[in-house]
């Protein structure tokens, strides 16, 4: 089972949040998860994550919110757990 570290940007103002998940990322191991709750869709995060080789899937909810979760190529969860830990995050 791995490790689901929780993380929660909303409340940091430009460019921290970016800042923080990226160097919260480059330190996932391969039995952690990073789930993130920010308070909008971080749109250039994203090709970030790409070059790193990290693994990624947003949620947008209702409320305006967006909840991503991150992972290390080798410990990439089944879409069912990305499911579940998108939808329990908010």
């Amino acid at each position: 089972m791995s490790e689901l570290i929780e993380f929660d940007v909303s409340e940091l103002e430009p460019p921290e949040p970016l800042i923080q998940i990226i160097a919260a990322a480059r330190t996932l191991s391969a039995h952690q998860l990073l789930r993130v709750v920010h308070r909008r869709d971080p749109l250039p995060l994203y090709p970030l994550l790409d070059e790193l080789g990290v693994g990624h899937e947003r949620r947008l909810h209702p409320s305006g919110a967006v909840v991503l979760l991150i992972w290390a190529p080798s410990a990439a969860p089944s879409r069912t757990r990305i499911e579940d830990l998108l939808a329990d995050a908010h």
